[in-house]
């Protein structure tokens, strides 16, 4: 089993407890926050992990029961700019989901730099970022700030628009904020409602 791996629960069911007790732990390293800064970001949408190999990681998800996957080996967003420097950084990612929880697996495919390469670089690999899509993105990214988390990314995939923030000590997951299209969220909810259907057929799409 990959290094870092939260194991979940079949889509169809209860996430299971050890990414109860993960989230839960994840809410627990934010609690310094004020109770209107989580209700400014809404619900956790996503879970992002940076890797080393992410075939390896999908086919230790599909042994768990997660599917089906939508893997792109060759991802370059349109715009990513990290840390105030424009970057033209190439990733492998897959996606999938469990229950309303959206997984996220970015694989660097260059040195150029890229917060993924620096969680990696830094010998962590696993859980980089939790992630938020709040229906008022501006109040969500004042209420970050205000916090003192630090802005190092923004970026543009597609109709998906992403700004990552540092917390400001160790201990705390990096929150991204992303900004969905409509037709980018319609077709992100039409992939979550076969991730729920999945009868093991099509591992990877």
């Amino acid at each position: 089993m990959p290094q870092g791996l939260l194991v979940l629960a079949r889509p169809s069911q209860k996430l299971d407890r050890a990414v109860t007790r993960a989230l839960a732990l994840a809410r627990l390293r934010r609690s310094w926050h004020s109770p209107a800064v989580d209700a400014t970001l809404g619900a956790m949408r996503q879970l992002g992990y940076a890797v080393k190999d992410v075939d390896a990681w999908v086919r230790t998800y599909l042994d768990t029961g997660i599917g089906p996957w939508w893997v792109n080996y060759e991802v370059q967003p349109e715009e990513f700019a990290y840390r105030g420097a424009e970057s033209a950084a190439r990733f492998a990612c897959a996606v999938s989901w469990s229950g309303p929880l959206m997984l996220e697996l970015i694989q660097p495919l260059d040195e150029l730099p890229s917060p993924y390469r620096d969680f990696l670089e830094s010998g962590r690999e696993g859980l980089q970022h939790v992630a938020h899509f709040p229906a008022d993105y501006e109040a969500g990214e004042q209420a970050l700030l205000g916090s003192g988390y630090e802005k190092v990314l923004d970026g543009r995939s597609g109709g998906f628009r992403f700004t990552y923030f540092e917390p400001p000590g160790a201990g705390s997951e990096t929150i991204e904020l992303g900004r969905l299209s409509a037709e980018t969220r319609e077709g992100l909810d039409a992939r979550q409602a076969v991730c729920a259907a999945w009868d093991g057929n099509e591992p990877l799409r």
